[in-house]
C-alpha cells in the first residue's frame, strides 16, 4: 500500500480536493507516518518484515534503529548468504539452568536457542555466545520510514487502508480544534481508528517453548 492511496480517500473525505488546500500534503503525510506507527505499536506483527541482524560477541543483543521489537529468530545465515540452522526459542529459566554446558562454544559460528524479553522486546539473549558478525535471520516489527511522498509504501497491510484514512482524519480537524464541531468530528475518527485496529489485535503471542538444545538432546 502506498502513501497516495491513503491520502486520495482522506481528501475526499475531508472536501480538501481542490485548491487551494486547507491541509498541505506534508502535514498528511506526518500524520500518515504517525498512524502507521500507532497500528504498529498496538500489532507489531502487522508491520513485519524479515531481515538479516548483525550479532555482537554476547549473549545479549539489541535490536537495531529501527525496529520495534524482536517477534522471532528463524535461522542462522550461513556465509553464502543462505538459510542454515534454525534457531529455538527456550524459556529464560531452561537454559540457565544448563548454561554452563554452552560454555565450551563461546565464539561460536551459530546460534543453537534463544530468549526474548517480552518485558522490553528490543532485548533478546542468544546461546552459545556467538563470534562478533554473525548473522541471523529475524522476524522483526518496524517502525515505518519517514513518509516523504505520495509513492512512499507503507510498512502495514492494505486492510488498514481504512483505519489509516480515520487517523489522519483526525489529526486534520484536531488542528482545527478551536471550532467545536471540528473537535467532535476528530473525536469520532479518533475512536473508530482505535476500534477497527483493537479489533485486529485481538489474541496475543505463543507462549515461548521451554525445551533448550540441551534439552533436545536428552530426548534424542
Amino acid at each position: 500500500m502506498l502513501a497516495g492511496d491513503v491520502l486520495a480517500r482522506v481528501r475526499v473525505t475531508l472536501r480538501d480536493g481542490t485548491s487551494p488546500q486547507r491541509w498541505p500534503d506534508a502535514e498528511l503525510l506526518q500524520w500518515l507516518q504517525d498512524g502507521v506507527d500507532a497500528v504498529g505499536d498496538a500489532r507489531p506483527e502487522d508491520a513485519a518484515e524479515h531481515r538479516a541482524l548483525v550479532l555482537v560477541g554476547a549473549n545479549r543483543q539489541v535490536v537495531p534503529d529501527g525496529v520495534r521489537q524482536l517477534l522471532r529468530l528463524e535461522c542462522n545465515v550461513q556465509a553464502d548468504g543462505t538459510a542454515g540452522r534454525r534457531i529455538n526459542r527456550a524459556d529464560r529459566h531452561a537454559l540457565h539452568s544448563v548454561s554452563a554446558l554452552y560454555a565450551p562454544y563461546r565464539d561460536s559460528r551459530e546460534v543453537w536457542d534463544y530468549w526474548l524479553d517480552d518485558a522490553v522486546g528490543t532485548d533478546f539473549y542468544v546461546y552459545p555466545w556467538p563470534r562478533q558478525g554473525v548473522q541471523v535471520l529475524a522476524y522483526v516489527s518496524v517502525f515505518q520510514p519517514e513518509v516523504g511522498g505520495m509513492g512512499d509504501r507503507l510498512v502495514v497491510p492494505d486492510s488498514y487502508r481504512s483505519a489509516l484514512v480515520d487517523y489522519v482524519v483526525s489529526a486534520a480537524y484536531a488542528k482545527d480544534a478551536e471550532y467545536a464541531d471540528n473537535a467532535n468530528v476528530a473525536a469520532v475518527f479518533a475512536q473508530s481508528f482505535a476500534q477497527k485496529v483493537g479489533i485486529r489485535a485481538a489474541g496475543g503471542r505463543d507462549k515461548p517453548p521451554a525445551v533448550t538444545h540441551y534439552d533436545r538432546q536428552r530426548s534424542a
